[in-house]
C-alpha cells in the first residue's frame, strides 16, 4: 500500500463533497493500491509561491509527479485550446486556464529549484548536470473514459500523453497495470535510483515547509555534495506533523527524534490558519510556544524571526510567562520558590472571574518533562476552549524535576489526549556510535524504568549515521583540561570547520569563565550564554564558538560537541544540596546527544576533592573496547 502523507484515513476524511471532491476520492483510493515505495501528498502547498497540487507522486526508482484532478463530464467541455479551456455551468460559460499549463507551470519551477542540488544532478555521461531522476506533470479526468474522450472534438487540445482516465484508475485496474500508466506519464522516463537524502532533498523542494533549516555540512562528506544540503524532517516526522488534528496532542520523543522541528510545523500550520481567518486586515489567533529553558526559546525565537513569523507568536520560557501573567493579573509571582501550586490556583481563579482576554487559541510547549504538574494546569486553563495544545516530552531527559518520570496522569492536569499521543522512538540527531556512547552511560547510572503515569520510557533507536566514536582526552588537572579543550577547538578551526559548528559544554559557570580565558589567549572568537540576556536572544553565529553550561544545551544541537568535567566526583547545588549520580548522568547524556556528528569528552579529577568521579571509568572502558575494533 502507498505510503499516504499524512495518513489515507485523514486524507479521506479530508476530502469534501461534491463532484470535485468525489473525483479527488476515487483518484485516492486508485493511488492506495500502489506498493509501499510511492509515497503520495494530496492538497498540500507546493514549492516557495505555495500553489497547492492536487496530489504529489514520488518514487525513488520511478521519479516525481504532480496529478491535477479534474471532475469534469465530457458534455460539458465547450470549448478549449492550449492556453484555456471553458465549461458550459448552469450560470454559463466558465473559462479557466488549461490545467496541463497549470500543473506544467508547476512542475517547471520545482525542476528549476531542484537542480540547484549537486546531490540531484546527473555525474557524468551525455546528461551530466541535468536531474538524476525524471519527473512529470498530469492531469486526472475521474469521470472520463479514455475511448470516449479520444472521439470529442476538443481531444486535440489535450495532450494524450499527460491524461489519466476514469477507466484506468477503476477498481478493476491492476495495480502493475496503474503502475506502468503512471510510468508512462514521465515524458521521457529513464530508470534511475534515489537514496535517502536525494530523497529527502527532493521532499525539500516541494515542501520548503519542512525544511527547518538549511544543514550543517556533514563532516564525513564530500563537501561538494553537501554545500547544498538542507536539514529535512523525516517521514515519520512529516506524517506525524501534517495529520496532527485538532485539539489535544501529546509527542513523547527520544532525545534527537525532531520534536523541536514537530513543534515548529505544527507553529507554522497554525499560523496559516489564523491568517485565514482575519479581522480588519488583522490574522485572528494567538499563539504562544513555552519551553523550560531561556536558551532553546531564545533559539526557536531566532528560526521563527528567519522565516517572518516571530511577530505573530510569543517564544517565551515559562517563568517568563507566569511572570507576565502574575503582573497583568495583580498574583504574587512565586518564582522557583515554594507557592507554585497556590500561584497556579490565584491565576485561574482570576481567569474563571473573566480575565479570559489572555487566553490563547493554540498553547505549544517543548521540554514538557520539565514541567511540573501545577504548571501543565496553568497551561491548559490558558487555552481557549476547543483551542490547541501540543506537549513535548522526553522523561530520559528530565533535568529538573525532582519525579525523574511523569508520575501523574496526563488528563489530572486537564490535558484531553487519550487516543491523541504519539510516540518517535528513533534518534535521528546522533551517529550511531554517539548515541550508543550516551546510552551506556545513561543505562549504567539511571537505567530506563517502566510507566509510572501515561507516557513510557522509551529507549531510543539510533538512525542509519555513522560517524566516529567519541573521543575521551583523561588529564591530570583541571587546568589541563581547559587547556586540552582550547586546543581542540582551535584544530578543529584551523581544520576548516566554521566556529559557529562547535559548542563546548560545561558543568558549572567558573569553569566555563576558565575556558573562556584559555579562548581569549588563542584569539577564538565566542559567545557564552551566561546571563537571562544573552540566553534569550540566543541564535547561532558562525563566527563564533558557542559555550553554554550542560543545562543551557537543552534541546539544541551543533556538528560538533566537546563536553567538560566528565571527571566531577561531586556536585552541589547552590543550596548546599549533593547531586545524585542519576541526576548526573541524566545531565551527561543530554550533553553528549547534542553532537549531530563528533563528541568529544574530557575529564580531569574533581578539583574540590582530587578523586575522580564515577563516568571516566565505564566511558574509558566502552571506549576502548570500540576503538580496538
Amino acid at each position: 500500500m502507498a505510503l499516504f502523507i499524512p495518513s489515507y484515513s485523514h486524507i479521506d476524511n479530508r476530502i469534501g463533497k461534491g463532484s470535485g471532491s468525489a473525483g479527488e476520492r476515487r483518484v485516492a483510493r486508485a493511488l492506495q493500491k500502489l506498493d509501499d515505495n510511492w509515497l503520495v501528498w494530496y492538497d498540500q502547498p507546493v514549492g516557495e509561491r505555495n500553489r497547492r497540487s492536487d496530489f504529489i507522486l514520488l518514487h525513488p526508482r520511478i521519479g516525481l509527479l504532480l496529478l491535477e484532478v479534474k471532475a469534469w463530464r465530457l458534455d460539458t467541455l465547450v470549448e478549449a485550446d492550449p492556453d484555456q479551456v471553458a465549461l458550459g455551468t448552469p450560470t454559463g460559460l466558465k473559462k479557466m486556464p488549461h490545467p496541463i499549463l497549470q500543473v506544467r507551470s508547476q512542475m517547471l519551477g520545482l525542476v528549476r529549484r531542484l537542480q540547484k542540488i549537486p546531490l540531484l544532478l546527473q555525474k557524468d555521461g551525455e546528461h551530466k548536470g541535468n536531474l538524476c531522476m525524471p519527473y512529470g506533470h498530469a492531469v486526472a479526468f475521474s469521470h472520463i473514459n479514455r475511448a470516449a474522450f479520444t472521439q470529442h472534438p476538443l481531444a486535440e487540445a489535450f495532450p494524450q500523453e499527460r491524461l489519466l482516465f476514469q477507466d484506468e484508475l477503476s477498481g478493476s485496474s491492476s495495480t502493475d497495470a496503474l503502475e506502468d500508466r503512471l510510468r508512462s506519464l514521465f515524458v521521457p522516463w529513464f530508470p534511475c535510483s534515489l537514496d535517502e537524502e536525494q530523497l529527502k532533498q527532493v521532499r525539500g523542494v516541494v515542501f520548503p515547509e519542512i525544511v527547518i533549516q538549511p544543514k550543517q555540512p556533514d563532516l564525513l562528506a564530500n563537501k561538494e555534495d553537501s554545500r547544498h544540503l538542507m536539514k529535512v524532517m523525516d517521514l515519520e516526522q512529516e506524517k506525524l506533523a501534517r495529520g496532527m488534528g485538532e485539539g489535544h496532542r501529546v509527542v513523547h520523543g527520544v532525545a534527537g527524534s525532531g520534536k523541536t522541528m514537530i513543534l515548529l510545523f505544527r507553529a507554522r500550520q497554525l499560523l496559516e490558519q489564523f491568517q485565514r481567518k482575519t479581522r480588519g486586515g488583522q490574522a485572528m489567533g494567538r499563539l504562544l510556544i513555552l519551553c523550560f529553558t531561556k536558551s532553546l526559546a531564545g533559539y526557536i525565537r531566532s528560526l521563527l524571526d528567519q522565516w517572518g513569523l516571530l511577530q505573530q507568536t510569543e517564544v517565551l520560557h515559562f517563568h517568563e510567562w507566569r511572570r507576565r501573567l502574575c503582573n497583568a493579573l495583580h498574583v504574587e509571582n512565586p518564582g522557583i520558590g515554594d507557592g507554585q501550586q497556590q500561584a497556579t490556583d490565584a491565576l485561574l481563579r482570576k481567569l474563571e472571574l473573566g480575565a479570559t482576554s489572555l487566553q490563547y487559541d493554540a498553547i505549544l510547549v517543548d521540554e514538557g518533562h520539565d514541567f511540573q504538574p501545577c504548571w501543565l494546569e496553568l497551561v491548559v486553563g490558558f487555552v481557549k476552549n476547543h483551542g490547541h495544545l501540543l506537549l513535548l516530552y522526553d522523561d530520559t531527559q528530565s533535568i529538573y524535576q525532582k519525579n525523574r518520570s511523569l508520575g501523574f496522569s496526563l488528563s489530572s492536569v486537564g490535558i484531553r489526549a487519550r487516543g491523541r499521543t504519539h510516540i518517535l522512538k528513533i534518534n535521528y540527531r546522533n551517529t550511531r556510535q554517539t548515541l550508543s556512547t550516551a546510552l551506556h552511560l545513561l543505562e549504567t547510572f539511571s537505567p530506563l524504568k517502566k510507566s509510572q503515569g501515561d507516557i513510557p520510557q522509551i529507549r531510543p533507536e539510533p538512525y542509519r549515521r555513522e560517524g566516529p566514536w567519541p573521543e575521551l582526552d583523561i588529564l591530570p588537572d583541571i587546568q589541563g583540561e581547559a587547556l586540552a579543550l582550547c586546543n581542540e577547538t582551535y584544530r578543529l578551526i584551523e581544520a576548516g570547520l566554521q566556529p559557529g559548528d562547535i559548542a563546548i559544554l560545561y558543568r558549572d559557570h567558573p569553569h566555563g569563565k576558565n575556558i573562556a580565558e584559555r579562548l581569549d589567549q588563542r584569539g577564538i572568537h565566542y559567545q557564552i550564554l551566561n546571563s537571562g540576556d544573552n540566553k534569550e536572544g540566543y541564535r547561532v553565529h558562525p563566527l563564533q564558538v558557542n559555550m553554554m553550561t550542560m543545562h543551557s544545551s537543552k534541546g539544541l544541537e551543533f556538528p560538533v560537541v566537546l563536553v567538560a568535567q566528565m571527571g566531577l566526583h561531586k556536585v552541589y547545588d547552590k543550596n548546599g544540596n549533593e547531586s545524585t549520580l542519576e541526576d548526573e548522568a541524566r545531565l551527561r547524556y543530554v550533553a553528549m546527544t547534542r553532537a549531530t556528528e563528533h563528541l568529544l569528552l574530557f575529564a580531569s579529577p574533581d578539583p574540590h576533592t582530587g578523586q575522580w568521579g564515577p563516568f571516566v571509568e565505564p566511558l574509558r572502558q566502552f571506549l576502548q573496547v570500540k576503538h580496538s575494533h
